[in-house]
């Protein structure tokens, strides 16, 4: 009776959520699995700032992510390297904390040059932008070149383990 009498509401709720997240410009997104009935489906999570819708889909493909954005296109999205998730927005940007996880499994495989550079840049570029807001233009501008040289520097690196040539070249 509880979620029955709270059905309404939740939706409403929801609803106002959805909207909020399609009127922005920047969506996150994620994917996880999800038994439902015996099976496996899969539970979406759209989320930007305070805001989070989740959906449930019997695919993790590009149909989920249809369903919840409809003729909407954000200007940038946030979202692991999954295929089902690219061309959403006229920006893709990819999940720093899929990237770090990432790069430590190349770390663990053995790649000694490429990737603990990389995962050093990030953590690097992940500090500033805690900053980032308490900046003026100027100094934006200037650590946003900084950072624009040091990943040069790291893309610049040549591995030698095969894991780290693997990942340089994704």
């Amino acid at each position: 009776n509880i979620l029955l009498a709270a059905r309404r509401p939740f939706a409403a709720a929801s609803a106002e959520i959805r909207a909020r997240l399609l009127s922005g410009t920047v969506i996150g997104s994620d994917e996880t699995g999800l038994r439902v009935d015996k099976r496996g489906w899969w539970l979406w999570v759209f989320q930007h700032g305070r805001n989070a819708c989740f959906l449930t889909h019997p695919r993790r493909s590009k149909e989920a992510v249809e369903a919840f954005l409809g003729d909407v296109r954000p200007q940038v999205w946030v979202a692991d390297r999954y295929g089902a998730q690219a061309g959403w927005a006229a920006h893709r940007q990819v999940c720093l904390a899929h990237l770090l996880r990432d790069t430590q499994y190349v770390i663990d495989e053995g790649d000694a040059v490429f990737a603990p550079t990389l995962r050093h840049f990030i953590g690097v570029a992940c500090d500033e932008a805690q900053l980032r807001d308490r900046w003026n233009d100027v100094t934006l501008d200037l650590h946003r070149r900084r950072l624009e040289a040091k990943l040069g520097r790291v893309l610049a690196l040549d591995p030698v383990h095969p894991a780290g040539v693997k990942w340089k070249a994704t």
